[in-house]
């Protein structure tokens, strides 16, 4: 239903209302005496990233309008148009479950309370932008994700104060800058009950990420029709108008850029006032201003295999740590469990010679395991079977490659295919910009033949584990960040594989022997303080995107057995399976911070004899420091398409170029570091959200909007204007 009612103020402007909720129909109501007003709040700083608007809506009804009021945030539009321009005033909704109206007299006056489109957005979880992956993307992209969320705004003006020294286009940095969708979301995940695999993902909410992208930037964003306008204020006081504009016809599907200059001065006279009662008092001064970084870290590339929010049991396709299968082994009980992991792709084939794909089912059934070639997550114990049966087992995690059928190779017979490979777009998906890191690729690895014996001698490793003697034993994989793949020697964008390398270990596990990922890192690295192969990457390499790891089938691999009398006698041997244990691929860098898990905190003090402290901003949107890799760091791509961190943004109303963070410090400083005015005067309503005032009384100052009480049938407004430096 349409509830529409007109009115006009005592300048005989004529304003339509119209309250929505979605469902069809119209129905006239009657306007109040004081029919529309709305309030701008104010914060602690004009430079808080969020200035938003409520309204009162009243009506004079005979009837109680129960289907206004919604359960939800956007349940019922309401809009305020101004007929005699033919311009949309105000949008927003009325406030969910709120509703108070007497029913004593036949008519009653009925006061609708409503938020603009951007306030219900704290009522929405941020959503991804492609819905089965979380990306790099841009602040364009974000920005337009999110106001679209708001279905309400035509129009986009976005102010020049930043930009990048990069580029030659110095017109919208928003399109410039970039970060990974995942800083806004956390890695929790519960199971809504023990047999559903639903995992809930929580996020920031839409709010949230617009005011941390905002801040970072040292923008506010405000509202003043169907357009939102962000603004900088240093960047109005000093007379700047150039604005790029986004418009859109179909809520954001597709929209267009264009250029276009904002301006409004107006000299506050005696004149201008509708009622007296007008006062000045002295803004609060600061003289410390801080920025504390909030990084969401992750040094991992893959998730983890063996994170149980992710795993569930594959032989009865239930979330069930209880079930496994027990053996006699050797006088040994062993019990195994069997895992499928939803952010990884498990790959199964018929045979090892044309390689037929299996379309496997839930559960995976023993004989897949014992008839065919793939990979599965298992949890493994024994104990035994003499000794007392433990009251506790304590688990192993392993990841099991299965190689099954031919019974002798032949000489060459190394055909391997992929058998377990990330899921591009999982949760967590790892898009990061990779700059100067190394992947240290670390785990034991334990063959086994048909016999069920190991069947590679002692002696094929040297006793340094940095040696790796030929022939290696290897497992093939394919790494692959963005569009390029490591192929052993470097980054290419040529599909290609690699070897990860063993060599021997000591440990024993039931009568087997496991062998260590071969150690390059201490030969290579030793400030590492890592063991395991590592891959370089560099600045140059323009690594950025989704990580993608396959792991390839176990070869027949070659071998060497010694005979009675000393010597080696080449063989070949069968492998039935390849366990890996603690299995990572991670990132590293030799030249981290000492300090590397604590927040980075940017600090101006002015005054050391006296120190006024401004509450610590937090920055959950903050340029790269030297801390390891993480989501929240900010991206730019230049004008020759070549992405790298952020490490300083133009602000020209302090001409200077500086990181980030400090470009808001200083802004903090110059205003809040000495008292500046406030004015609060009753004037006319004809002002816009980047008007710049003067004041006859102060002729040198110039004052920008802090706070709006607009009475639309009076057609006045309570301003606070704060004296801008």
């Amino acid at each position: 239903m349409n509830y529409t009612g007109q009115f006009k103020n005592i300048n005989n402007i004529l304003y339509q209302i119209d309250i929505n909720n979605g469902t069809t129909g119209t129905t006239e109501i009657m306007m109040s005496g004081e029919p529309f007003k709305v309030e701008y709040n104010a914060d602690s700083t004009i430079y808080n990233p969020l200035k938003l608007s409520n309204a009162t809506c009243s009506i004079i009804t005979d009837v109680l309008l129960f289907d206004i009021y919604s359960s939800i945030a956007q349940g019922t539009k309401l809009t305020l148009t101004n007929l005699n321009t033919n311009s949309v005033e105000w949008v927003g909704y009325i406030t969910p479950n709120i509703y108070t109206q007497g029913f004593e007299n036949q008519y009653e006056k009925l006061d609708l309370e409503a938020i603009d489109a951007l306030s219900t957005l704290d009522n929405y979880m941020y959503l991804k932008i492609d819905p089965d992956n979380k990306k790099i993307k841009s602040f364009q992209d974000l920005l337009i994700h999110i106001i679209s969320q708001c279905n309400c705004y035509s129009n986009i003006y976005i102010n020049e104060n930043n930009s990048l020294n990069s580029c030659i286009d110095k017109t919208n940095i928003f399109n410039k800058l970039f970060i990974a969708e995942e800083n806004f979301f956390n890695n929790d995940a519960v199971y809504a009950t023990d047999t559903t695999a639903a995992i809930v993902e929580t996020s920031m909410t839409y709010k949230d990420v617009l005011s941390n992208l905002l801040q970072f930037l040292g923008y506010t964003i405000t509202t003043a029709g169907n357009s939102v306008y962000i603004l900088d204020y240093d960047y109005l006081k000093n007379g700047y108008t150039n604005y790029t504009v986004y418009s859109t016809s179909n809520n954001w599907s597709t929209y267009t850029t264009t250029a276009t200059t904002l301006t409004d001065n107006q000299i506050i006279t005696s004149n201008s006032f509708k009622q007296n009662g007008g006062t000045i008092e002295m803004d609060t001064t600061y003289n410390q201003i801080g920025i504390s970084t909030s990084l969401y870290k992750n040094d991992s590339l893959i998730p983890d295999f063996f994170d149980v929010n992710h795993l569930f049991n594959c032989i009865t396709n239930t979330h069930n740590w209880n079930d496994a299968l027990y053996a006699v082994f050797n006088n040994y009980k062993q019990n195994v469990k069997y895992f499928t992991h939803d952010q990884y792709n498990y790959i199964w084939y018929s045979d090892d010679v044309s390689w037929n794909p299996l379309t496997l089912g839930n559960p995976i059934t023993i004989s897949n395991l014992t008839q065919n070639i793939g990979a599965i997550v298992t949890q493994q114990t024994n104990y035994k079977l003499s000794d007392p049966t433990p009251t506790t087992l304590s688990y192993t995690n392993y990841i099991q490659l299965v190689r099954n059928m031919i019974a002798q190779p032949t000489s060459g017979q190394n055909i391997s295919m992929p058998v377990l490979s990330t899921i591009v777009g999982s949760i967590p998906d790892n898009s990061f910009l990779f700059d100067d890191y190394l992947i240290n690729i670390s785990g034991e690895g334990l063959w086994t033949s048909a016999a069920n014996q190991y069947f590679i001698d002692p002696s094929f490793a040297g006793s340094d584990d940095t040696e790796v003697y030929d022939p290696a034993v290897f497992l093939t994989a394919m790494l692959k960040i963005g569009n390029k793949y490591w192929n052993g020697t470097n980054w290419t964008t040529t599909e290609s594989t690699f070897q990860i390398l063993f060599t021997m270990g000591s440990e024993t596990h039931l009568m087997n022997k496991w062998f260590n990922i071969a150690n390059t890192a201490n030969r290579n690295e030793p400030q590492l303080n890592v063991a395991g192969q590592l891959i370089q990457i560099m600045s140059s390499d323009q690594l950025i995107g989704d990580i993608e790891l396959t792991l390839y089938s176990p070869q027949h691999i070659q071998t060497y057995y010694t005979n009675l009398l000393g010597a080696k006698v080449e063989s070949f041997a069968r492998t039935t399976n390849v366990f890996l244990k603690d299995f990572s691929v991670k990132l590293v860098k030799s030249n981290l911070e000492k300090n590397n898990d604590t927040d980075t905190e940017y600090i101006n003090i002015i005054n050391t004899n006296y120190i006024d402290k401004f509450s610590d901003l937090s920055f959950k949107v903050c340029s790269q420091t030297n801390k390891g890799m993480n989501y929240s760091s900010v991206i730019e791509l230049d004008d020759n398409g070549l992405y790298a961190y952020n490490t300083g943004i133009f602000n020209k109303s302090l001409n200077k170029s500086q990181l980030q963070e400090y470009n808001v410090i200083e802004k903090y400083i110059n205003q809040y570091s000495v008292p500046r005015k406030i004015l609060n005067l009753t004037l006319g309503n004809c002002y816009y959200p980047y008007t710049l005032f003067n004041y006859s009384l102060f002729p040198n100052d110039s004052y920008v909007i802090s706070k709006q009480s607009i009475d639309y049938y009076n057609d006045n407004n309570l301003l606070t204007i704060v004296e801008k430096v």
